[in-house]
């Protein structure tokens, strides 16, 4: 049993990052994860995700797509331990301005999303014309459609040009699930959670 089981975050991240700061247990780090990452993103990205998904039909792929983008740029961005501010050099005390390359890097490299992203032109087509579109216009770009439910094969056609939102939805679990496991035997990911729960905390 680990102590932070019983913890929540922010508001007792000190507690719970001292735990992980001195010889932390498999246990610890599981528990991290379900207490500072996925109670956090449940909340604000995969249950309003969900209670979308059961609309009507008249244009809510558009906002569950956004949403999507939005948390694909933070869990690379949590791969990383990397911080976003404006202006800083790519890299440096662990913090990016440009998103474009954390964003490709993250799809062609990271399953299951390289599964569907083979290659770094799809990848930036994919940051152009939906992610980026979509930040800053509420569009796609280029005859980019957003599908839903069983339509298509896959999560992403860069050949027929549409994204289905539902199967783009259980890449998402599928790779948050996936970092859960590798994050309790993985130093490098240990230490990039606690640069970017440190640096959550102390904006939060």
């Amino acid at each position: 049993m680990s102590a932070i089981q019983k913890k929540s975050f922010p508001k007792d991240w000190p507690a719970i990052e001292v735990i992980l700061a001195n010889t932390p247990t498999a246990d610890d780090w599981a528990f991290a994860f379900e207490v500072c990452l996925k109670a956090r993103i449940q909340s604000r990205y995969l249950a309003p995700i969900s209670e979308l998904q059961n609309g009507p039909y008249q244009g809510e792929g558009f906002t569950i797509l956004t949403i999507q983008c939005a948390l694909i740029e933070f869990l690379a961005a949590l791969r990383l331990g990397w911080n976003y501010r404006l202006g800083t050099v790519w890299g440096q005390n662990n913090e990016y301005s440009q998103t474009k390359d954390l964003y490709t890097n993250f799809l062609v490299t990271e399953a299951p999303f390289s599964a569907v992203v083979t290659s770094r032109a799809e990848a930036l087509t994919f940051y152009k014309d939906v992610r980026c579109a979509l930040v800053h216009e509420a569009q796609t770009k280029n005859q980019w459609k957003v599908w839903a439910g069983n339509a298509g094969s896959s999560a992403i056609d860069f050949q027929r040009l549409y994204v289905n939102r539902d199967l783009l939805q259980r890449l998402i679990d599928s790779y948050v699930a996936d970092y859960g496991v590798a994050l309790t035997g993985s130093v490098a990911l240990q230490e990039a959670f606690m640069r970017k729960f440190q640096y959550i905390y102390s904006h939060s």
